[in-house]
């Protein structure tokens, strides 16, 4: 089962020129589930514990022009087994799978015309904390820390982007 809590506020300057929301976040779930490796090799789920998520968020933007528009934003999160099911080993701290910690991003987009086209040309760098696979130390791997970088150019109704990843 899942109890949750979220609360959000968003905000438009009176001229458009800024924008802002933020979020909070509670979650508990009881009797999460997770994979295991089975005596066979195979996976089997079962029973991980309960699990506590609690997090904030904030996004903001930026257009000083009707062309151009700043964007920048966060993510906190706090995602653990609270209570590790009996066949977990004690005294470790059991991150949740898939959830990174941190997460964090910046762009910037302008618009231009080009003879009958509307254009657009964008950049945007996104930062990932470093993420877990499972929740069974046996099978669970860490990932390294994740950024990306995008280049876009995009019209009415289509879009060429450039991605580039870092770990």
């Amino acid at each position: 089962s899942v109890q949750s809590l979220d609360f959000g506020a968003r905000f438009v300057g009176a001229d458009g020129v800024w924008k802002w929301s933020g979020n909070a976040t509670l979650s508990k779930w009881n009797n999460l589930q997770s994979d295991y490796i089975l005596t066979n090799g195979l996976l089997g789920t079962r029973n991980a514990g309960d699990a506590l998520l609690f997090g904030v968020g904030m996004q903001g933007e930026y257009s000083p022009t009707a062309a151009l528009s700043l964007t920048a934003g966060f993510n906190w999160q706090h995602a653990r087994l609270e209570r590790p099911a009996a066949w977990l080993v004690g005294g470790h701290e059991y991150p949740l799978p898939v959830v990174p910690p941190v997460k964090a991003y910046g762009g910037i987009a302008y618009r231009f015309p080009v003879a009958s086209w509307d254009l657009q040309a964008a950049a945007r760098v996104e930062y990932q904390g470093r993420r877990h696979l499972a929740i069974d130390p046996q099978i669970n791997r860490s990932s390294a820390p994740f950024a990306q970088t995008s280049i876009n150019l995009a019209g009415r109704t289509w879009k060429l982007p450039f991605i580039g990843d870092q770990t």
